[in-house]
């Protein structure tokens, strides 16, 4: 679990900057269909991707999705 935090840590901005991105970019292709939403995400915790490593038997550099979409909303 340290081992994941340690290594976690030092990637940690880049991880939130590139989540920005892709939620920025969303929004702006559902804007050009005429679709109002706010898109939401987070990066996973420590212990969630520690969890997934366990159960598929894969080691840090094999999980790809350190982060996911929470919810989208649709103005009305």
């Amino acid at each position: 679990y340290e081992l994941i935090e340690e290594e976690l840590a030092s990637t940690r901005i880049e991880r939130e900057r590139n989540m920005g991105q892709v939620i920025e970019r969303i929004t702006s292709q559902l804007g050009a269909l005429g679709i109002d939403a706010r898109i939401y995400g987070r990066l996973k915790n420590y212990y969630s991707i520690y969890k997934k490593m366990v159960s598929q038997q894969k080691d840090l550099q094999a999980i790809f999705d350190l982060g996911y979409f929470t919810d989208v909303r649709f103005a009305t």
